[in-house]
């Protein structure tokens, strides 16, 4: 009788190339200075294609359905293509209880892909982007180079040199070799 049982398959996630990005809000640590002597803490958007698993980010003024959007959309420019769902939890600018906000609903059909709301509490669903958010803090102010203001972006090239040389099984290599094969999968 073996001390260990087999791997259960039920308890891991496949990802494939261009199925899904993992969408959340991250809060910086910091106060950062907002013009005219203001400082705050603005939401950052924080998007992780799955597969890949490379890390953009964008400062936004506000969490907003529009500010939401607006930045969605300049992060799919940063992943370079639309992925067939945007996995998001109950943020309150995208929908609530599977019932999306009118204009999250014409924006994920314009773009021929639907935005996924994860049950309450169901971490393990965005697990990838949890843990994003987890590693910001200790490289955006050191590692990245950046001084964080209110222009903040944070596009995958900022991890090169670190964090996407590690490689990851599903993606058989580091998230960079991943880059191209998520982006040709992608339908947008």
């Amino acid at each position: 009788m073996p001390f260990l049982a087999p791997v259960d398959p039920a308890d891991r996630l496949e990802y494939t190339a261009g199925d899904q990005c993992q969408c959340d809000l991250w809060f910086p640590p910091v106060k950062i200075p907002l013009g005219d002597g203001k400082v705050g803490t603005p939401p950052v958007l924080v998007m992780v294609p799955s597969f890949p698993r490379f890390i953009t980010a964008r400062m936004i003024p506000s969490r907003t359905t529009t500010d939401l959007l607006a930045g969605t959309w300049e992060l799919l420019g940063d992943v370079g293509g639309v992925p067939h769902r945007l996995l998001w939890d109950n943020e309150a600018g995208i929908g609530r209880g599977n019932t999306l906000t009118k204009p999250a609903a014409f924006f994920a059909g314009s773009l021929a892909t639907r935005f996924v709301q994860l049950k309450p509490r169901d971490p393990e669903s965005k697990g990838i982007v949890e843990r994003a958010n987890r590693y910001l803090p200790d490289v955006v102010p050191t590692r990245a180079g950046v001084r964080l203001t209110a222009g903040f972006q944070y596009p995958a090239a900022a991890l090169v040199d670190n964090g996407c040389q590690r490689a990851h099984a599903p993606a058989d290599g580091g998230p960079m070799d991943a880059i191209t094969s998520d982006a040709g999968a992608t339908p947008g």
